[in-house]
Parts: C-alpha cells; sequence; structure tokens
C-alpha cells in the first residue's frame, strides 16, 4: 500500500475520519493528545469540507471549505475568510486524511469481509512490512474494497521511544481511518459567515488589471459599453444566470442584473476616457447586507485615511500655543521698572527752591 489516496477520485461521494491519538510521556511527564480530520467529498460538483478537531496541546478547531472556486477558512473562533483556491494546497491535493497514512509493504491477508457496508479484503501486519526504526513496535490491519480498491478501514498502533518520536518523548500513538457515506447524496451546509464566493462569470477576451476575489470580479477593457453590454447578455445565460430587472443603459454606463438559484450577480459597466471597467458582483439573493460584497474591492480599507484624522492629534499643534509663552512678552513690561528713576529726578528738582 504505498498509495494510500488510490480509489478514492472514483468514488461521487465518501466521508473520511481518521484520528490520531497519542498516550506516553514527554520529559517525564504525562503526555496525551489526539487529532480528529473529517473529510467530506464530493466529485461533481467538487466539494470539500475538512474539520480538524484537536484536543491536548493545541486544543481547538479548524474548519476549511472549498466550493465554486473558493476557499473559506475558519480557526477556533475566529471570523471565516475566503480566498481563490490554489491548487498546490488545495484541501483534495493536500489534506485528504488517507495522505496521512503511514505505507505498508507486506502484509498477510486474512480473509474477506464486509466493512462500512463494503465487501473488503482483511489483511494484518507488524513493524516489518513498514519503514520505522528499529526499536519501534508495530501492529496494524487494513481493509481493502474489492471494488474499486480503496482502503475503507486502516488501525496502526506503534510504540516507541526518542528515536521515534524525538527527544524526550516515549508512547504509543494510534491511527484510527474509515471511509462511510460511501456514494451517498452530499449535502453542504456552509456558515453564514462564509457566504462570498468566487465570481462564477466568463471576462471578455481582451480583459486587464483583472482582480477576482471571492464577491468580486473587476477588470478593463477596449470592447465598447454595448459590446459589454451585448456580450453578457448572452454569454450569463449560457453560465446558468437568469436576467433580472435592469435599469435602462446610458452613454456612460449600465448596470446588468442576474439571479442563479441562491444567488444574484451584478454586472457594473462604467466608461471613462476610453476604457471601459466592468466590475461584477456576486451575493446570496435576497442578502440583507449586499453592501457588504466591496468588501472584498478592499477599497473600504483605504477609508483608513480617517485613521489620519489622527489629525485630531496633530492638535497638538496647540502646543505650539505655547505661544502663551511668548506671554513672556510681560517681561518687557519691566520698562515700567525704569519710570520710577523718572520719579526720583522728580524729587531731586525741589530741593533747590527752598534755598532761596
Amino acid at each position: 500500500m504505498t498509495a494510500p489516496t488510490l480509489g478514492l477520485a472514483a468514488l461521487s461521494s465518501y466521508r473520511a475520519t481518521l484520528n490520531v491519538s497519542f498516550t506516553g510521556k514527554h520529559t517525564g511527564q504525562s503526555a496525551q493528545w489526539s487529532q480528529t480530520y473529517v473529510m467530506l467529498a464530493n466529485q461533481k460538483p467538487l466539494i470539500r469540507q475538512l474539520t480538524i478537531d484537536k484536543v491536548g496541546a493545541d486544543a481547538g478547531q479548524v474548519f476549511m471549505v472549498e466550493v465554486n472556486r473558493t476557499h473559506y477558512e475558519r480557526q477556533g473562533a475566529a471570523v471565516c475568510t475566503a480566498s481563490g483556491i490554489k491548487k498546490e494546497t488545495s484541501l483534495e491535493k493536500n489534506w485528504e486524511p488517507a495522505g496521512f497514512l503511514v505505507n505498508v509493504m507486506g502484509a498477510e491477508e486474512v480473509g474477506s469481509e464486509t466493512v462500512n457496508g463494503v465487501a473488503a479484503e482483511h489483511y494484518i501486519f507488524d513493524e516489518q512490512a513498514l519503514t520505522q526504526v528499529r526499536d519501534a513496535k508495530s501492529t496494524g490491519a487494513l481493509w481493502v474494497a474489492v471494488d474499486g480498491n480503496y482502503i475503507v478501514r486502516y488501525i496502526l498502533a506503534t510504540t516507541a521511544g526518542a528515536d521515534y518520536f524525538g527527544e524526550g518523548i516515549e508512547g504509543t500513538i494510534t491511527w484510527d481511518y474509515e471511509v462511510t457515506d460511501i456514494n451517498q447524496p452530499f449535502t453542504l451546509n456552509l456558515p453564514q459567515d462564509c457566504h462570498l464566493a468566487m465570481v462564477d462569470a466568463p471576462l471578455l477576451p481582451d480583459a486587464t488589471d483583472v482582480l477576482s476575489v471571492p464577491g468580486l470580479l473587476n477588470y478593463n477593457t477596449v470592447t465598447s459599453l454595448s459590446d459589454v453590454v451585448v456580450f453578457y447578455q448572452t454569454q450569463l445565460p449560457i453560465w446558468g444566470w437568469q436576467p433580472s430587472n435592469s435599469p435602462p443603459t446610458n452613454e456612460t454606463g449600465a448596470l446588468l442584473n442576474f439571479t442563479r438559484s441562491d444567488q444574484q450577480l451584478s454586472v457594473i459597466i462604467g466608461v471613462d476616457d476610453g476604457s471601459t471597467s466592468v466590475n461584477i458582483l456576486s451575493v446570496p439573493k435576497n442578502s440583507v447586507v449586499p453592501t457588504r460584497t466591496p468588501k472584498p474591492t478592499r477599497t473600504p480599507l483605504p477609508t483608513r485615511t480617517p485613521k489620519p484624522t489622527r489629525t485630531p492629534m496633530s492638535t497638538r499643534t496647540p502646543k505650539p500655543t505655547r505661544t502663551p509663552l511668548p506671554t513672556r512678552t510681560p517681561k518687557p513690561t519691566q520698562v515700567p521698572v525704569t519710570t520710577p528713576t523718572l520719579m526720583n529726578v522728580n524729587i531731586s528738582t525741589p530741593t533747590p527752591t527752598p534755598k532761596p
């Protein structure tokens, strides 16, 4: 078993569950933790949902969903974030629970059994079938589907010391994996705060300066306003979007509205200096706060310009109102101090008069 994910792509849908748990000691102290991975997978349309529940060290939950070319993620109680799916880091490529299983080379066939409603061949193995250090002792079993060759169940327990786990660690690690709900109807309940998806709409062939984020598709084109309108009125129905009420087009712009299942789409077209800009917004139908869709433009973030309204902090300019300190000008009022010398002059002048 050198390709643990083999056969899963042929299933229309399934639930894969992997629990990895450890019991032992770390630097002489008791240590215990577990991580449970649950992957819900659907092939058409391509949907992946993964939850990771951690107990012990780094306890918490990670929630990830990929649907409609959009990756949603929530760490713990944080707000759900959305981004475009990157193939090299997608759930399908990097997070399939079967991909975490230890490869097996050489196992003993026990017989045929039915596991999770699937006819399977049962095998057992030990450390000799695994690539691991000598002091590690393992026991394991796996069940492979007769039809499809995918792993239906896998169990492995390995007891080892520092050479296997790392310095100061010893104990037993257990892997428990199974596939259930095979080819069953798939239902995805996306949380309310994970509603924005990548815009599912075509681009004009000459599109430039393309920005594609959840809820917004924006680009420029040299195609005329009227031709852009015709393009989307023709193409979007092919993509499953149905036209709804739209205000009339004028010389400088147009607004086209469409709906599809639980989504609504607005195509905003504007003309400026011979260039045509296209903004396509996608939000849930009857969204209470559709204006949140501009958030992906992050243009609102420049409204952090109000932070420069810390100019009130530059109201520290009143500190230059230490101009009252120049009220030290009263020090020049020391000139009245010279006037008393005039008083002395007056006092001396009357004294000569008594002599006559």
